[in-house]
Formats: structure tokens, C-alpha cells, sequence
């Protein structure tokens, strides 16, 4: 037996001894491996200077089709779920893999070896190991951290706002045999799937003969840029695998414990998903008296771009040197609305260049996605070779008031944002309501009256665009059976003449919609609530725009303006608000920007505001029975009593009643939809109470339906609000 233990001794000597100042070694750029039983010193995460602003023409963050989080071809989020490990070659080259495991999950909450809030999850013992000259030694006791949008060897101070929202950070503590592996590993940008070096070692410890690093610093602290300025060092494939780039496995194997990432002058052009497409980094910070004009300007060449906001088309156009630059903009019943004419000035930024006009006036473009598409600055992008369709069909019929020619006489009225049409018998009577459905081809949209009825209706022109309105004779035939003429307001003496002693109203419903289930993105902001009057004065000197919001009178705002200067179909209004300027279109209707809002009071419909906008972050109460939801109304969780316990359950908004005249009411997905057959409830409001009474129904029923919305049966649960 001593004869066996001797020989035990002697075979790990000469192991660590083959190993020799390399034992185990197993560490990214870092090499983080320190005892168990030191904790080294916490790293200094003050920033070394306050962040500089940056231009927003030239914020990599938001210009660049590497903000998208599906840039790389999947979706980023998948970062959230899963999981990532690390393994270590011979050569001491990392293995890194992201995956999926049905049994582990990140664990929130916990705090790393430096005392630095993480994620977590337990490692399988085997499942990660680090190479040797003798083979693979599994690394046990495995915890993984994930930091959040949070770097933990660099405070968030040290980072403009938002910068690291997009961004995971990595570490592991863990043994190999002797060695405590304790590393910082990798930064993962979630939406370009590039991933990042971001620390320095500053101290090292012998270890089994092994020089461990155990004290580290942020990149920052060691040069003049961010982590993410640096050339990536790979990137993360759809599948969860990790590709390094040439440039760091060379200069990593070289220099294990002195490796620091860096920007190779060599590298002309951004690093690419592939296996060969080293290059810099997305975010990189350019000196622009260093770009070659021409390599911006190549891509601009006779190229046009453009993009329909609404009822209006914007078309840029360059010549062949792309030294001039000529931006127009055309209204779909106005015409031509403006030409304007820029030459090139300086290059702006990597894929960006200033213009400016005769009269001094500057506009920055930048070509993005490729220069498949163009930003100026603005919300919009313009895209390259632009086909335009023309408005939406709601955009051209917003506003508009129609009459039969036939002998009926009946009207029918579009409400300001188009959504919604109202049928008016000659006598005046509101016969029936329509809403938006979808488009159906170039002039033409499916409205549709409840949950059976849906009509085809096109406009069309017989003396002035859009003038005509047909309508199908049943659910889904052409629409040529029924036509109506647009009443015209001929508009005599003037803007004022018309406005004068007369009201406007409108509500902003345009984030309605009878499309099902709805998109996780949709998210209302409130506009609805707000109840806009337009109050002219006799002669229209002075305006008054009165913002009531629903069912919070203390916050009604009045703000008066004075009349500036007045044309035939258009006039601007001066006061604490600024200066706006107003228009009447062809149906008689208050239009600002393009957009009707203002109907006359006399034929405006008011609805309310739509459901999810009347309860955003309310809290309805009764007894055990507690409704609470989100802040913009999207989610409910829903606790009340259920066989003598108190359950609790959570709901996402899937649909909107199909009649805005109902906007009262709501369905919403129990997430929890194993406990039920059905898993959708119907939630209605109380009109009579001003909202403050909430009831919904008791067995769960399919999106479709639930029963109709001014029906109570079925309907329980009740509850009454006790936050606005």
C-alpha cells in the first residue's frame, strides 16, 4: 500500500513538473484563477473622466443596422434564457457556448466573489474543463455569473446613458484539481452578437508553480476608449456557438497573462459574422479628418431615397458626384410642397456627410443598412429606391364626410384619424358604425360593423381626388355598389369667416385596432385620454385650446393664442404654447401637419379613450378581489378568492373590442392558461361610473368573443378603482 501511494506522489509531481509555469492556465485574456481562499483585491470601478457626448448623427447607438436586435439573424433576446459556459484548450484558448437547458435557469439576486450583483447558475461537475499537457481536468464547484447591463470591473457612470443596456457580461468561480479558477470572461453586445475583452490583469500569485492573476481592472482604466471601441474578438451564432476571430487566438496564445484588446490599424472595415470577418468594432469612434471623402461619397452616387410619412412623400436625390443633394416634398392632394438644394460640405462621420443650401441651412445624412437606407437626424429612415404605394387608405379618408347620390341622402363621416366610420341617416340618426380593419389593395380597406358584418370600400376620383367613396353590396364583393360624393366646404371670405364662434373637437383614438391577438410590441401611451377643444372667437382673432383628460378634471390645461396671420384655407396662432399653424381641408374639418384634429363639434363622435389607456396602472379593489395593472395597461394580475384560497393569476391584453364605440372593454390571455380550458376573460368597465367599476368574466372564453360587450352576462369578479 505504501509502495502504491508512493507512486501516486511521484506521478502528480512529475505532472505538475510537466506543466511547468502553465499548470492548468485555464483563462481568457485575464487568466482568473486565484485560491479559494483569497478574494483578491476588489477592483476600482470608478471612471477615470465623465463620458463625452456625442452627436446623434454620429452615435454609433443609433445609427447602424447593428442596433437592431436581430441583427446576426436571430433575435437577441435569446440571450435572456440561455445559458453560457466555458471550457479551456491545451493552449489556453477559451471554448465559449451559449445553450438551452430545460432544468437550469438564471438564478437573480446574488452577489460574485468581488461582491458584484449577478445572475447565476450552478455548473455540472464534468460539464466544463480546462486542458493540460496530460488531458482535460474537469472544473468543479461551478457557479457562472451573468451581469446584466452592468460591466463589474467599470461603474455605469463612466458610460453614457443606455450604452450598456444592450450589453452581458460573463464570468465563472470554479477548481481545476489545486487551482480556484475565478475569471471575468466575456462581454456579449445582445444585438450585434459581438462579443468583447473588457479587463486587465494588475497582479499576479504563484500558484502551484503557475503565475494566477488576482487583482484586475477595467480596459478603460488602461487606455482612452470604452471596451466596446475595441475590435471584437468574435461573435455568438444563432445555434449558441462562439467563433473567435484569428487576431485574438493569435495574440491570446501568445501571451496568455498579458493579453489587452486593441484596434488594428490594419482592419479596414467593420467585423462581419463569419469566420474570417475580423475587423473593428461597430461602436469605434472615428477621428473624421482621417476619411477619404470618396468612400462615403461612392455610396451616395445617383442614388434616391424616400419614405411616405402619411400624406406626404420625401424623396431624396443625389447627382452622379453625389456633391448635390436635393430633398422634396409632395403632398398627396396638395402637391408639391417644397425643393430644396444642398452641396456637399465635410464628411460627418464612417458612412455619414454634411450638406448645406444657398442660405446657410446644414443637413446631415447617414447611410445605413449598407446605404440601403439614409437617416438625417430625424425619426425617419428613408429607404433606397423607394416604391411608394401612397397613404394608407385611413390616412386619405380621415376626415372626409361622403352623401349617397342616391335618394336616401344618407352621410357617412370618417373620423379624424379614419379609423372609424359613422352611418348618418338623411335625418340626422346614427344608423351604424364601422372600423378599420385592414388594407385591401391600392384604394381600398375592409371596415367592418361588429363581428359579422365587413364591407370592401374604395375611394376613387371623379372631379377631385378622392371625392368618390364606393362601397360593396355584401361582406367581401367588389366595391362598386353603393357610391357617395364628398361634401365639399366652399369656403368663403377666408380662414377666420369659417372659424368663427365655431368649436372643434377631438380625441386621438389611432392607437385602436380590431387586429387580433395583438403584437407583444403594442404598447398605447395615453394619447387618448386627452379630449382636445378648439374654441374660436367671433372673427377668429383668438383661439382657445381647452385638453380635458378623462376622468381627472384638475388636470384640464387652457392655453389661449392670438391670430398672427390669416390666408384663404389657413391661418397661425401665436401664445404660451408657440406658434401653430392651422388648416380646413375639403371636409371642413381643423388640420394640422397633414392631420385632421379638429371636427366640428356638431359632428363629432366621442367615444372615449380606449380601453387599455382607461386603466393603465389602475388598481380596481373589492374584498379579497384586487385587479392591478401595468402602466400602460397591456398586463393585469388578476388575485381573488377561489375555493376558499386567494389565487393569483396574470393577464396580457390579446384584443380590443371590434366597435371603438366600445372601447370600454377588453380581452385579455391568462398566462396562467393551464389552470383553464379557456384562458381569455372579458373585461368590461363601467361607462355610468366614470370607469370606477371593473367586472369581468367568470369562466374563461375564447379571443373571439366573450359575449358582447354591453351584455353583463357571464360577467362577476367586480371591483372598484382605488388608484387612477
Amino acid at each position: 500500500m505504501k509502495k502504491i501511494y508512493l507512486l501516486f506522489l511521484l506521478i502528480i509531481s512529475i505532472f505538475m513538473m510537466s506543466c511547468g509555469g502553465h499548470f492548468f492556465n485555464p483563462r481568457y485574456y485575464y487568466n482568473k484563477s486565484a485560491s479559494e481562499s483569497e478574494q483578491g483585491e476588489i477592483p476600482d470601478t470608478a471612471p477615470e473622466n465623465p463620458p463625452e457626448q456625442v452627436p446623434e448623427h454620429e452615435d454609433p447607438f443609433k445609427n447602424g443596422d447593428w442596433n437592431d436586435p436581430n441583427y446576426g439573424g436571430y433575435d437577441g433576446s435569446k440571450f435572456k434564457t440561455w445559458l453560457f459556459k466555458a471550457s479551456f484548450q491545451k493552449d489556453k484558448l477559451p471554448i465559449y457556448t451559449f445553450f438551452e437547458d430545460d432544468n437550469r435557469y438564471w438564478i437573480s439576486g446574488v452577489m460574485d466573489w468581488n461582491n458584484v450583483p449577478a445572475n447565476y447558475y450552478d455548473g455540472k461537475d464534468g460539464e466544463n474543463y480546462a486542458g493540460s499537457i496530460v488531458g482535460n481536468v474537469s472544473i468543479t464547484g461551478l457557479k457562472v455569473y451573468q451581469y446584466v447591463a452592468n460591466n463589474p470591473l467599470y461603474s455605469k457612470e463612466g458610460y453614457l446613458e443606455g450604452r450598456l443596456d444592450r450589453f452581458n457580461f460573463y464570468s465563472i468561480n470554479g477548481k481545476a484539481s489545486v487551482a480556484t479558477l475565478k475569471q471575468y470572461l466575456i462581454a456579449v453586445d445582445t444585438y450585434s452578437k459581438f462579443i468583447f475583452a473588457f479587463g486587465a490583469i494588475t497582479e499576479t500569485q504563484s500558484v502551484a508553480g503557475d503565475e494566477v492573476p488576482v487583482s484586475f481592472k477595467a480596459v478603460e482604466k488602461e487606455g482612452d476608449r470604452s471596451f466596446f471601441e475595441y475590435d471584437p474578438i468574435g461573435y455568438v451564432k444563432e445555434d449558441g456557438t462562439v467563433v473567435l476571430y484569428e487576431h485574438y487566438r493569435k495574440e491570446f496564445v501568445a501571451a496568455p497573462t498579458e493579453y489587452l484588446p486593441k484596434i488594428h490599424p490594419e482592419f479596414e472595415k467593420m467585423a462581419e459574422h463569419k469566420e474570417n470577418g475580423q475587423g473593428s468594432s461597430p461602436y469605434l469612434k472615428v477621428d473624421v479628418s482621417t476619411i477619404d471623402p470618396s468612400t462615403v461619397l461612392n455610396n451616395f452616387k445617383d442614388k434616391q431615397y424616400g419614405i411616405r410619412d402619411r400624406l406626404t412623400l420625401y424623396t431624396y436625390k443625389f447627382d452622379s458626384t453625389a456633391n448635390t443633394l436635393t430633398l422634396k416634398a409632395e403632398h398627396f392632394y396638395d402637391g408639391p410642397l417644397s425643393t430644396k438644394t444642398y452641396t456637399f460640405s465635410k464628411i460627418a462621420g464612417l458612412t455619414s456627410a454634411e450638406y448645406i443650401s444657398s442660405s446657410g441651412e446644414t443637413i446631415i445624412v447617414n447611410g445605413i443598412d449598407d446605404y440601403n437606407k439614409l437617416k438625417d437626424g430625424g425619426s425617419f429612415e428613408y429607404i433606397l429606391n423607394y416604391n411608394d404605394n401612397g397613404p394608407l387608405f385611413y390616412y386619405r379618408a380621415a376626415g372626409k364626410n361622403y352623401t349617397e347620390i342616391d335618394s336616401t341622402g344618407d352621410k357617412y363621416v370618417f373620423s379624424g384619424d379614419g379609423k372609424s366610420l359613422y352611418h348618418y341617416l338623411k335625418s340626422g340618426e346614427l344608423e351604424s358604425t364601422y372600423t378599420y380593419v385592414s388594407e385591401n389593395g391600392t384604394d381600398q380597406a375592409t371596415y367592418k360593423n361588429g363581428t359579422l358584418s365587413s364591407y370592401t370600400l374604395r375611394l376613387a376620383t371623379t372631379d377631385k381626388k378622392d371625392d368618390t367613396l364606393f362601397w360593396s353590396s355584401i361582406w367581401g364583393s367588389t366595391a362598386d355598389s353603393y357610391e357617395s360624393i364628398q361634401d365639399y366646404v366652399e369656403i368663403n371670405g377666408g380662414f377666420t369667416d369659417y372659424v368663427s364662434s365655431q368649436i372643434f373637437k377631438y380625441r386621438d383614438t389611432s392607437q385602436w385596432t380590431s387586429s387580433y391577438p395583438l403584437d407583444d410590441s403594442y404598447s398605447p401611451d395615453g394619447r387618448s385620454l386627452i379630449l382636445k377643444t378648439y374654441t374660436f372667437s367671433k372673427g377668429g382673432t383668438t383661439l382657445e385650446i381647452k385638453e380635458e383628460t378623462w376622468n381627472k378634471p384638475k388636470d384640464t390645461k387652457t392655453t389661449r393664442y392670438n391670430l398672427t396671420q390669416a390666408n384663404d384655407k389657413s391661418a397661425s396662432y401665436t401664445g404660451n404654447g408657440g406658434t401653430i399653424s392651422l388648416e380646413i381641408n375639403d371636409s371642413g374639418n381643423l388640420v394640422q401637419n397633414y392631420t385632421v384634429v379638429g371636427i366640428i363639434a356638431s359632428s363629432f363622435v366621442d367615444n372615449g379613450p380606449i380601453f387599455p389607456d382607461r386603466v393603465r396602472g389602475a388598481v380596481f379593489k373589492k374584498g379579497d378581489t384586487v385587479y392591478t395593472f401595468n402602466e400602460d395597461g397591456t398586463s393585469l394580475t388578476l388575485e381573488f378568492e377561489y375555493w376558499f384560497n386567494i389565487v393569483k393569476h396574470t393577464y396580457k391584453l390579446v384584443r380590443l373590442d371590434n366597435d371603438i364605440a366600445m372601447n370600454y372593454t377588453g380581452i385579455y390571455h391568462d398566462i396562467d392558461w393551464w389552470t383553464q380550458l379557456t384562458p381569455y376573460k372579458r373585461l368590461r368597465l363601467n361607462k355610468d361610473s366614470n370607469d370606477n367599476t371593473i367586472v369581468s368574466s367568470t369562466e374563461g372564453g375564447s379571443i373571439n368573443g366573450l359575449g358582447s360587450a354591453d351584455s353583463d352576462l357571464g360577467l362577476g369578479i367586480e371591483a372598484y378603482r382605488v388608484t387612477q
